[in-house]
C-alpha cells in the first residue's frame, strides 16, 4: 500500500515557492512556529537554520498519525517505504540508524558528537542516531514527551552537540 498523505515542511513563505510546487505537493507552512525559535532560543544559539529542527516536531504536529517518517531533503527513495509501518519498534519512539562508518564503531558513538560533556558518564560506547531518515511512532513520542526533553537538552550548559540535533537525540535517547 502506497496511499501515504505527503507534506513538504517549509520554513520560508509561501511567496517563494513556485505555485506548482504547491499544487503537487501538501506544503505545510509555519509548522516551525511557536516551539522552534532556531537560533534564537535553544540548539546551538547561532544555526539559523529553523527547519533542521522540526523532525522532533512533527509527532507534536501530526498528531493525528499513528506513525510518521522524517526524511532529510537529500533523501532519494528508490522503492516502495510502506513496509516501514508495520516495522516492530520494539517499544522504542523513533527508529533510526546508527551514525557513522560502520566498520569504525568509535565514529557510531555519542561521544564522537559532542563538543562539551560535563558529567562523569562514559558516553565512549554510546550509541548516536543519523537523524536524516526517522520512523516515529508519534503517540509514544509524545506520551513520553520527546520533544520537551529535546529542547531541554539544547539549554543545558553541560552539553554540546557538535552535530546539533544527532548530539541531542543521542543524548536524550540514552535516558537524559
Amino acid at each position: 500500500d502506497m496511499n501515504f498523505d505527503f507534506h513538504v515542511l517549509c520554513d520560508g513563505d509561501p511567496k517563494d515557492f513556485m505555485l506548482h510546487f504547491l499544487k503537487t505537493f501538501n506544503c505545510v507552512f509555519g509548522v516551525a512556529l511557536p516551539h522552534n525559535p532556531g537560533g534564537s532560543g535553544w540548539g546551538d544559539g547561532t544555526t539559523e537554520n529553523v527547519s533542521m529542527y522540526n523532525r522532533v516536531l512533527i509527532p507534536n504536529a501530526f498528531s493525528q498519525y499513528k506513525r510518521s517518517i522524517w526524511l532529510d531533503s537529500d533523501t532519494i527513495v528508490l522503492d516502495n517505504i510502506s513496509q516501514l509501518f508495520q516495522l516492530d519498534m520494539e517499544n522504542n519512539c523513533v527508529a533510526m540508524s546508527l551514525n557513522g562508518n560502520p566498520w569504525n564503531r568509535e565514529k557510531q558513538c555519542l561521544k564522537r558528537d559532542m563538543e562539551v560533556w560535563n558529567y562523569d558518564i562514559d558516553i565512549s560506547n554510546v550509541d548516536s542516531p543519523q537523524a536524516g531518515v526517522m520512523l516515529f511512532d508519534n503517540n509514544k513520542w509524545i506520551n513520553m514527551e520527546m520533544t520537551a526533553k529535546f529542547i531541554e537538552a539544547t539549554k543545558n550548559k553541560n552539553i554540546k552537540g557538535k552535530y546539533v540535533v544527532q548530539s541531542y537525540l543521542g543524548y536524550i535517547l540514552m535516558g537524559k
